[in-house]
């Protein structure tokens, strides 16, 4: 299995993914490039799942990263990770004592954020009432005015984890879950069906 799954790589020598958010892509293209390190992996980022599945069937994409689970006989779906949204608060902020908050509490904030966040983006800015956002689009900068500034931002579990952001340890800052559905999220990595053994040997069977 191995093998057949390095000889496909590195003939196609090109995989393109396309994703609905970042943390999903850079995992992805991870794991595909300890399977297959020869093969170029590229990928970018796109708001809308019908855009993503659409690229995918006209073969725009050999991989795509949704957040819905569609049922078609022509594509091969897995189940990939949950991503789980949190503001990112000063403890001086009145709602950085809050187990969690709603998107609704937010509203009127002026927040510091990355600009390509994929659906992310489109989510917070038409969920929040209210709220202005200052787009970064360097990720050290944007590391240092979070550092710098009072300005609530955002963080994951995922940015937490691999350290995206400011380790919390030495922040005076606190990362307040959001409660909102929306903004908890489970995303699939979806391919054609004739793609389907190689894509079990990168996730795992």
């Amino acid at each position: 299995m191995e093998n057949e799954v390095l000889d496909f790589y590195n003939k196609t020598r090109e995989i393109k993914i396309a994703s609905i958010a970042p943390a999903p892509l850079w995992h992805l293209t991870e794991l595909f490039n300890k399977v297959a390190p020869e093969t170029k992996v590229t990928g970018n980022l796109c708001e809308e799942n019908d855009r993503l599945f659409s690229d995918l069937e006209h073969d725009k994409a050999q991989v795509i990263i949704t957040t819905e689970n569609r049922a078609d006989e022509s594509f091969y779906v897995r189940e990939f990770f949950e991503e789980h949204l949190k503001v990112f608060l000063p403890k001086s902020h009145d709602l950085a004592k809050k187990k969690s908050v709603s998107l609704s509490d937010l509203a009127g904030e002026t927040f510091i954020m990355a600009s390509a966040l994929g659906f992310w983006t489109n989510v917070v800015k038409s969920k929040i009432p209210e709220a202005k956002f200052i787009e970064q689009d360097d990720i050290t900068d944007l590391r240092d005015i979070i550092n710098h500034s009072t300005l609530p931002a955002f963080v994951t579990d995922f940015t937490e984890k691999t350290r995206h952001l400011p380790g919390l340890e030495k922040s005076s800052r606190v990362a307040v879950p959001i409660r909102d559905e929306t903004v908890n999220v489970r995303f699939y990595a979806v391919c054609r069906m004739e793609m389907m053994r190689q894509m079990e040997a990168v996730l795992g069977e």
